[in-house]
């Protein structure tokens, strides 16, 4: 994907408690985004993923974490694996078939979606190999106490799509650790 234009972020931290933080990122932007690396044939697929960087929310030109999501393989959401949902383009009419967010989950309802988009409907789906997104940490799963609770909705959504469960969230959880390990690496070999 290539970009081009202007962007400018205003950052807020609105409340911060000890169990809570909200904070809210306003993004100005005018680009001009254009898709380089797919073939003619993109409007066939229903859902397009890409990869995404976790930055300091301080700091964004400091990466905590590398998320590259790979190649779409069905039995792969079986082992934990799932594309970072701020980094999916999705058909309109894909909502029509598969729904919206289940609210239910508080934390977790990016994660049923995906699930139903890619396990339970078998979307057409394509993955672009390029940094799509490039976020702040924080959000709602930061705290050990809201791990907590994803962990546990996440546990609820794999029995509940039929897929397993302890072993499909421990594998997804182990999979986040190459990510931070990636980004440290590359900044102690900047440093070199």
């Amino acid at each position: 994907m290539k970009s081009h234009g202007e962007e400018f972020t205003l950052s807020t931290r609105n409340i911060v408690t000890k169990d809570f933080t909200w904070s809210t990122d306003f993004i100005f932007s005018h680009t001009k985004s254009r898709v380089t690396d797919l073939d003619a044939q993109t409007r066939i697929y229903d859902l397009i993923y890409g990869n995404g960087i976790f930055v300091k929310s301080s700091d964004e030109n400091y990466v905590v974490r590398d998320w590259i999501s790979g190649g779409y393989v069905r039995n792969n959401i079986a082992k934990g694996w799932l594309p970072l949902h701020t980094t999916c383009f999705v058909r309109r009419s894909v909502f029509s078939r598969v729904g919206y967010y289940d609210e239910s989950y508080k934390i977790s309802a990016d994660t049923d979606w995906l699930i139903r988009c890619l396990y339970v409907n078998s979307l057409r789906v394509a993955y672009l190999d390029d940094y799509v997104v490039r976020m702040r940490m924080g959000g709602a799963s930061t705290s050990f106490r809201q791990m907590k609770r994803k962990w546990k909705e996440d546990y609820a959504i794999y029995h509940k799509h039929g897929i397993g469960r302890l072993i499909p969230l421990s594998l997804k959880i182990a999979s986040k650790i190459p990510q931070f390990v990636k980004a440290r690496l590359k900044r102690y070999l900047k440093k070199i």
